[in-house]
């Protein structure tokens, strides 16, 4: 049977168990105790003891979810919050059926004007929402399957969008992951639902949607189909601007941030006039099923190409000295490229190139004249009107290896930038650039004929577009783990300062809006992989990926939470026998008589000891943080041990608020969360700091005293389980 007791002394914390083992017996722990925190306390406001596993972990290491598992949109996992209802897409689909009823979607709203090209001064009014069946007499979801001809633009500014599909469309494995064939307008399949799947940072997400489609005037104005009856690319783009919350954030973009979200890939940006054999890279890309786009370099219309369009590479061959590149204009009618090797030069017979190609090679490059959009064009014309080419590989770089069944290894992490925790910005104040988060990665197989490991670091920020959020410049740098001497973890200001980074002579990198990637050669060795943003203070999330072509580790690199040693300037607040005596006679009437105290007579009693006068959440918060036996009240001695923590944190905070500012920044919570006796990581202090800060960048000691009690609970609970 369990009793109170005076015995508040935490013994010492052992981490013996291992991380996978302590994190389920919490979960077990946790399953029957969360259910009793009181219900005028909002899940922000309850005890972080009481939010399962995953605390220990010294990082939120992310898991590979292979393309076969699939997340609803909002559902646990998925990483993206709800809007409403979690849809079942085949549960849906059944209830409408059965009900003959049409599905509408309530988590998707139909604005009535939307924007045209990313900017609110230029916008679509007007718009009438309507189903496919009332636009045609027979809609069809495919018209003879998905094609790269299937897409036409017109009002809405998602032509960056289209060259994703594009490009798509050419590679049917990845389309039916995207697009799931289980569709149709068939009156007996047919509700009014469909659905469509995105890669959303390490994760496929299954997005339902209505068939409610905007037009004006009778006319669609989203892109859609040059087959005036198929509906599957429109749907697509609707499902795409539902993932982001929002029409409006769809329109204008780059192709590579959509070809990424329909794969998962990695990213590579070139220059069209690179001196490196980039024909011969692009040829092998194509070879290897990569999706290409490219943008013109000029800013006026010049043989039939325009400026700020997105164009999709269809096709790189070589044959008798001659390099072509075939593109399509993803706006899909009448504009293509008039110059040499043009349709209109083979249709006006006014150009000696094709005349001079056998019909059978014709045959094979599939060549047809027509004003479908695509074209063909020689590699020195593409190069003297394209400036960027966007490659999207689904796996990492296979047009640079020369061994086809390499196997490469990939890890990821996700994080945050949060400001005076993990902000520190790119070192230029070197004071803060430790704040940063940090990784470790152990290499070891070099590539053959050389003594460098390839490794690929990929670094994104998330939520940006759904944010409508310009990303910050974001970047890496690598240190050295291996040498003389202790190293410090997580590596300090110190070490930083003595230090030089290593691998920033990388064979290439490529700056996205959203993303950073970078190649880099080690030598075998561990290093420190320190992910940041180039100014001090930008808040973001991110995900890092890194791909090695060869056996390695990786670890989130901080320290360990747990007990460790108090700071000089915490006092002994020990009690006498005599006042120990006092103070239980005090709380003996404070309780009238019944030796446990509530919430109410917690505030009371920490009014007459220590002084202090805490709210009635705060109170509550304790209550349920001390109660050992989750009766909702306190004896003597978890009063007592609380009592005297709060003077012991009181020390604390006083000596860190050194200028009398009544709060801590919030970038001094760890050293003092240290000098009270706690070792505390990164991840849960960005959990501290959310929880418990009222005014960005402040802790009160209020707060203050709520997170130093809420670590002490979990390493106790740790202890504990393990």
């Amino acid at each position: 049977m369990l009793t109170r007791n005076f015995d508040i002394t935490p013994n010492p914390v052992t981490f013996g168990t291992s991380l996978e083992e302590v994190e389920k017996k919490l979960d077990d722990a946790n399953l029957d105790v969360s259910n009793k925190v009181n219900s005028t306390s909002n899940r922000r406001n309850a005890p972080l003891k009481f939010l399962g596993g995953g605390i220990f972990n010294s990082g939120d290491i992310y898991r590979h979810y292979p393309p076969k598992t699939i997340f609803k949109l909002g559902d646990k996992g998925s990483g993206l919050r709800s809007r409403g209802e979690i849809q079942d897409f085949h549960r849906l689909k059944q209830e409408h059926i059965s009900g003959e009823t049409l599905f509408e979607d309530a988590t998707f709203l139909k604005p009535s004007s939307i924007w045209t090209d990313g900017h609110e001064a230029d916008y679509i009014e007007d718009i009438e929402w309507k189903r496919p069946k009332e636009l045609s007499d027979d809609p069809k979801f495919y018209v003879e399957g998905g094609s790269r001809f299937d897409m036409k633009q017109v009002l809405f500014g998602d032509r960056w969008l289209l060259a994703s599909i594009s490009s798509l469309a050419m590679h049917p494995g990845v389309l039916n992951q995207v697009v799931p064939k289980d569709q149709s307008f068939e009156d007996k399949e047919y509700a009014g639902i469909f659905h469509f799947r995105f890669w959303q940072y390490g994760r496929w997400i299954d997005v339902v949607i209505d068939d409610f489609l905007p037009t004006q005037y009778g006319k669609m104005v989203s892109s859609h189909s040059s087959t005036a009856n198929e509906f599957w690319s429109p749907l697509l783009v609707k499902a795409y601007a539902k993932l982001y919350g929002s029409w409006n954030v769809i329109s204008g973009g780059r192709a590579s941030e959509a070809m990424q979200d329909f794969t998962g890939g990695i990213i590579r940006m070139y220059k069209a006039e690179e001196s490196l054999d980039l024909f011969d890279i692009l040829l092998k890309d194509h070879q290897r099923n990569a999706l290409m786009s490219c943008v013109m370099k000029e800013t006026f219309k010049r043989f039939g190409i325009f400026c700020r369009h997105a164009y999709s590479i269809t096709k790189v061959c070589a044959f008798d000295n001659f390099r072509l590149l075939g593109l399509r204009n993803t706006c899909g009618y009448e504009k293509e490229w008039t110059g040499a090797w043009s349709d209109k030069h083979l249709f006006r017979n006014s150009s000696l190139k094709w005349k001079c190609i056998p019909e059978s090679k014709k045959k094979e490059l599939s060549l047809q004249i027509d004003d479908d959009g695509e074209f063909w064009m020689s590699y020195e014309d593409f190069q003297a009107f394209f400036r960027d080419i966007e490659v999207c590989y689904l796996n990492p770089f296979p047009s640079t290896d020369t061994n086809s069944k390499k196997k490469w290894q990939s890890y990821a992490f996700e994080g945050k930038w949060v400001r005076g925790v993990t902000a520190g910005g790119d070192g230029t104040s070197l004071g803060m650039f430790h704040q940063n988060p940090q990784y470790s990665i152990t290499v070891d197989s070099p590539d053959e004929n050389s003594d460098q490991c390839t490794v690929i670091v990929a670094l994104m920020q998330k939520h940006r577009r759904a944010k409508n959020e310009k990303s910050p410049s974001l970047n890496f740098a690598i240190y050295p783990l291996d040498g003389n001497g202790d190293i410090p973890k997580p590596l300090t200001t110190d070490y930083f300062a003595f230090n030089s980074r290593v691998g920033e002579d990388s064979s290439w990198t490529t700056q996205l809006p959203r993303e950073f990637t970078s190649r880099v050669e080690l030598s075998p060795g561990s290093y420190c992989i320190v992910p940041y943003t180039t100014k001090p203070h930008d808040e973001g999330e991110f995900l890092l990926r890194v791909f090695c072509d060869g056996p390695a580790s990786m670890a989130v690199y901080d320290e360990e939470i747990g007990f460790g040693e108090e700071g000089t300037m915490v006092s002994d607040h020990g009690l006498s026998d005599e006042d120990a005596q006092l103070l239980f006679a005090v709380f003996k009437k404070v309780s009238q008589g019944e030796l446990e105290i509530n919430w109410k007579q917690l505030q009371e009693m920490l009014r007459k000891d220590p002084r202090e006068v805490f709210n009635e959440n705060t109170c509550r918060n304790m209550v349920i943080l001390m109660d050992e036996l989750d009766s909702g009240k306190l004896g003597f001695g978890e009063y007592n041990a609380l009592r005297m923590n709060i003077k012991k944190w009181k020390d604390v905070f006083f000596a860190y608020d050194a200028d009398c500012l009544g709060y801590l920044r919030t970038s001094e919570l760890k050293g003092a969360l240290n000098s009270a006796g706690y070792r505390v990581n990164k991840q849960v202090l960005i959990k501290l700091v959310h929880r418990n800060q009222e005014n960005p960048g402040k802790i009160t000691f209020c707060e203050f005293v709520i997170c130093a009690l809420e670590l002490k609970t979990m390493i106790e609970t740790y202890q504990n389980v393990a």
